[in-house]
């Protein structure tokens, strides 16, 4: 196989903290794949393969995609793009930015270069053929596929997310976290946005109808800021719904978690039920890392969502059903030997599904895909150019 140099862009830089679903997935890309050179955007510390890794080194990244981080994003592509044979942006398009779409144009348009377009999430939003400019589109659940392609977008492919079972080792002792923060053995991890549409009051509510018997259970809330956001007055709203709900003494709120592992192998659940995908991946990493770790999972019941269960780890609720999820809860809180045969079919389905070599193959002719199909696109081009003198 010949080796191509790619420049890989991301809606942020490739740089700690690791928290985000389009940069953790362009990063295990470029750790796993080792047939191809990448160009990166990345921090000032990070460390890559040198070998095969051209790491460009941004002082202060920033973490989420302000509208400086795009600028300094489409900057990087313009100004790297014709060293590359190829160009993949892993970017979802939760909700696209019109000049953010012109300038990607443009960059591809100018560099000449073939493009892929790995689209993790399109969010809630209906699927617009103007905002989709690659060669090929990458999306990582059936329903995107099927949108996509009935909009008018050409050449969608599907893949399932990588996931590489090295870097779900806990950094700390998932016992020694659950002591630390006195979550007993019936824990329930809740890992969202602090958004209205998170589903972390419903969640709440339905946490406060467990029966009495599951009264020594703990609901963590793992809670990442949107721009803008105060983490403290988010916290404290939380706290509130949870002293309204009458539980407060057994909920744990937390901000970003560096060792997420840890934390969910140290809770016996992992729920997400928002009522809005949002910017949220199509198959949430953390229910994918959550089955990985032998955790069952409850999902929001629609697509994309509910085929993060792959039919075989957990149960799906209906987002508002708040009775209907104190009792899926309730079920799987109760019964420990249905939580480890869900756990063990869902690992099991999981490290098949996103097995990292045959992502990277398929990464691999997606790639070649690009290049030919670039390559006959101008052709085609040249050809009407000489017919029209």
């Amino acid at each position: 196989m010949t080796s191509i140099r790619i420049l890989m862009v991301s809606s942020v830089p490739l740089a700690a903290p690791w928290n985000g679903a389009d940069k953790n997935f362009a990063r295990l890309l470029v750790e796993l794949d080792h047939a191809h050179r990448y160009t990166v955007q990345t921090g000032p510390v990070d460390v890559w393969p040198a070998d095969r890794v051209f790491a460009i080194r941004q002082r202060h990244p920033e973490a989420m995609p302000t509208t400086r981080q795009k600028l300094r994003s489409l900057a990087y592509m313009a100004r790297y793009a014709r060293g590359a044979d190829l160009l993949h942006v892993v970017a979802s398009l939760a909700r696209p930015s019109r000049w953010v779409v012109d300038g990607l144009r443009a960059v591809r348009t100018l560099s000449g270069r073939p493009l892929v377009h790995t689209v993790p999430s399109i969010g809630d939003q209906p699927a617009e053929r103007r905002n989709f400019v690659a060669d090929v589109t990458v999306v990582v659940s059936n329903y995107t596929q099927r949108l996509l392609s009935n909009s008018g977008v050409p050449n969608v492919v599907r893949v399932f997310p990588p996931l590489d079972e090295r870097s779900l080792r806990p950094a700390a002792d998932p016992a020694q976290l659950a002591a630390e923060l006195a979550l007993g053995s019936r824990a329930v991890l809740y890992a969202a946005h602090y958004d209205p549409e998170s589903g972390m009051r419903e969640m709440i509510q339905a946490f406060a109808r467990l029966p009495a018997e599951l009264g020594d259970s703990v609901l963590v809330l793992a809670c990442r800021t949107h721009v803008g956001q105060d983490p403290g007055r988010e916290a404290e709203r939380a706290f509130a719904w949870a002293a309204e709900a009458g539980i407060a003494g057994r909920v744990r709120v937390l901000g970003n978690v560096r060792d997420m592992p840890a934390l969910i192998r140290a809770c016996a659940i992992t729920v997400l039920v928002p009522a809005s995908l949002s910017s949220k991946m199509d198959l949430p990493f953390v229910i994918l890392e959550a089955l990985a770790l032998g955790r069952p999972v409850i999902v929001a019941d629609r697509a994309p969502m509910s085929e993060a269960l792959l039919g075989e780890g957990g149960l799906a609720v209906k987002y508002g059903d708040i009775g209907g999820l104190a009792l899926a809860l309730g079920h799987l809180l109760s019964h420990a030997s249905l939580r480890e045969e869900m756990a063990a079919r869902g690992r099991a389905a999981v490290l098949s599904q996103c097995d990292p070599a045959h992502v990277v193959d398929c990464y691999q002719q997606f790639y070649a895909s690009a290049i030919a199909l670039h390559a006959a696109t101008k052709t085609r081009a040249w050809r009407r150019l000489s017919d029209d003198r």
